[in-house]
């Protein structure tokens, strides 16, 4: 998938509802990271998650998931943000995609920079 999600494109994967909790710690280098970003899982599909969270997240920025279903966390995953919008004042809805690790990617000796959306 190359650049953002439009709002009334087809459905590519079918999505599975469920509830759970995540937090989101930014990976991308170069901005300023937030203390962890709670949000609420809504739903899976095979290339992504939907959840809701109380701040807009830049599309494209990269965040890796601390999965919880009781502390500590139970698995993580690397994800884009691949839309953001406000549904009510304070809470916004977001879809992320799942991404290759960084450290995976960087142990390959590939250059973040160097990679565009389409890749």
């Amino acid at each position: 998938m190359s650049g953002p999600i439009l709002p009334n494109a087809p459905r590519i994967l079918p999505r599975v509802t469920l509830r759970g909790e995540a937090e989101l710690v930014a990976i991308d280098q170069g901005r300023p990271q937030p203390d962890l970003v709670s949000v609420q899982l809504q739903d899976l599909a095979w290339g992504g998650f939907g959840f809701l969270c109380s701040m807009p997240l830049e599309v494209g920025s990269r965040w890796r998931a601390l999965f919880l279903h009781s502390r500590p966390p139970v698995g993580e995953q690397t994800l884009m943000i691949r839309h953001c919008r406000e549904i009510d004042r304070g809470l916004f809805r977001a879809g992320a995609q799942v991404c290759v690790d960084n450290g995976l990617v960087a142990l390959f000796g590939v250059d973040w920079g160097v990679l565009t959306s389409d890749d």
